[in-house]
């Protein structure tokens, strides 16, 4: 994964955690994406009985990444008031 790090501990414990620390794990479209590929995968992993979801560097996560908030986003003309 491109955003993720993901590594079996052991004991059926999988550690998912975000890696994009310089913009503290800031989420945009391609996490979302990778991470609800990882999390299907690990349903269907007989040996995935527990994830731990943590954020690599001082953040677990600032939330939505503002800097591509919207760019792919269509808005329609709205009514003037």
């Amino acid at each position: 994964y491109k955003h993720l790090l993901v590594r079996a501990l052991g004991d059926g414990v999988t550690h998912v955690q975000f890696n994009r620390p310089k913009q503290l794990n800031a989420m945009h479209q391609e996490n979302w994406e990778e991470l609800g590929d990882v999390f299907t995968k690990l349903d269907t992993d007989k040996d995935c009985r527990a994830i731990i979801l943590s954020g690599n560097g001082r953040a677990f996560t600032s939330g939505i990444d503002l800097t591509t908030f919207g760019s792919n986003l269509e808005v329609e003309e709205g009514m003037d008031v």
